[in-house]
């Protein structure tokens, strides 16, 4: 899977998912390149194509530094 720019959902203990993320990581597969995974009370990251943003949205600080090693 190529990099994508995602965000946390929320939690799935109200089936709302109103807690969601507003740092925007650069995310393969399941893991960020900062290394922040999911937790067992998550529901994951946001990789349905309406939700998916683009690299240059990405706000997180550590994914930023690292993409920006990798497309140099």
């Amino acid at each position: 899977m190529a990099l994508v720019g995602s965000y946390m959902l929320g939690s799935c203990a109200n089936g709302a998912e109103r807690d969601k993320g507003t740092r925007i990581h650069a995310v393969q597969s399941w893991k960020a390149l900062c290394g922040k995974e999911p937790g067992r009370r998550s529901a994951g990251w946001a990789l349905f194509p309406d939700q998916v943003k683009p690299l240059s949205d990405v706000n997180c600080p550590r994914c930023s530094k690292k993409l920006a090693k990798v497309s140099a």
